[in-house]
């Protein structure tokens, strides 16, 4: 797999934020992100200034309620009217860190060695959504 794949996979779990039943999934799930963590931080570890001014950038447009910023799937919310003011900050954050980017982009694409916990797909609830299957698709067994 590669770190590109960890990444996609450990977004994916983390998106799920406890909305699925059954303990073997939610060990599954548990056991998943503990592991793939260490080597998203690990990835991460270089961008740590971008990532802070990042998070400043977010705050600072993003919509809020009683004074406190909206999130959706672990996403902050933007209002049209600050859409372009925010895209022209990201522009020129990338740019600040195109050297650190572009190593970063290097890095998704090579080869890691991380273990995945998988569950049998009869572990799986039956009154999953097809989004939520999606999900998890990268920890269950293909059966043969």
């Amino acid at each position: 797999m590669t770190n590109r794949g960890v990444l996609n996979l450990f977004v994916s779990l983390t998106s799920l934020d406890g909305n699925i039943r059954g303990v073997k999934v939610a060990y599954a799930v548990m056991i998943n992100c503990k592991n793939l963590k260490a080597v998203v931080d690990s990835l991460r570890a270089g961008l740590k200034d971008y990532d802070a001014e990042l998070a400043k950038i977010n705050l600072m447009y993003c919509k809020r309620d009683n004074g406190e910023p909206v999130h959706k799937n672990n996403r902050y919310i933007f209002n049209d009217d600050v859409i372009e003011l925010y895209t022209a900050a990201i522009t020129e954050l990338d740019e600040k860190y195109k050297t650190e980017l572009a190593e970063y982009e290097k890095l998704l694409d090579e080869e890691c060695t991380v273990s995945i916990h998988k569950i049998k797909l009869e572990s799986v609830p039956e009154d999953i959504s097809i989004s939520q299957m999606n999900l998890l698709s990268g920890i269950i067994l293909e059966e043969q």
